[in-house]
């Protein structure tokens, strides 16, 4: 079963393709598989740190439209407050494509990938001067961003021609002054 998202990966560190005219250092080129146009399937995967779940499959009977998503999430918040560190970092991350053929010439693309960050803190139990530390001197951030956008890809003669939007957004908050979380008094 196969459930990366990425197909294809190229790396130029010189001599680029004529269509990078403008890159200084080099170009890292990669390719989005599209979904499984026959059957559904997916994958959960569980590690020391996250849990993520990739889904695929048809979204028409005709099969001309199919998906491909994919959602991760962090627990090591949990695991931090068993062992007794302070600091409590919490993602959330998605992605997806919807990919829709018109025509044997046509194709539609709905792309999208998102993050959540969360880092907050807790008063250890044992507050020793290392984790103090921590607490006095590292920042609290909440960070969430995402991008989406679509494609129309034609197929002409010699070649072919991509029409793509995209709109992306940056929210990230992270502050840091004296004593700005002070959840030990000492």
């Amino acid at each position: 079963m196969k459930c990366s998202f990425i197909e294809d990966v190229k790396l130029s560190s010189s001599a680029f393709d004529a269509r990078y005219d403008n890159a200084l250092s080099s170009v890292f080129q990669f390719k989005q598989r599209t979904g499984n146009p026959n059957k559904f399937q997916g994958n959960a995967r569980l590690s020391a740190t996250e849990f993520a779940l990739t889904t695929e499959g048809p979204l028409s009977k005709s099969s001309k439209t199919t998906f491909l998503a994919s959602v991760r999430r962090s627990y090591l918040q949990f695991l931090f407050e068993v062992i007794d560190l302070p600091i409590r970092p919490n993602f959330w991350d998605f992605q997806y494509k919807i990919t829709h053929i018109i025509d044997p010439k046509t194709t539609l693309s709905f792309i999208g990938v998102g993050a959540i960050d969360e880092f907050s803190f807790a008063a250890p139990k044992n507050a020793t001067p290392q984790k103090i530390y921590a607490l006095n001197f590292s920042p609290s951030i909440n960070q969430w961003s995402y991008t989406v956008g679509a494609s129309l890809k034609k197929l002409i003669n010699k070649g072919y021609w991509n029409l793509a939007i995209s709109r992306n957004h940056l929210n990230n908050i992270n502050e840091k002054y004296e004593d700005n979380l002070n959840p030990i008094k000492g």
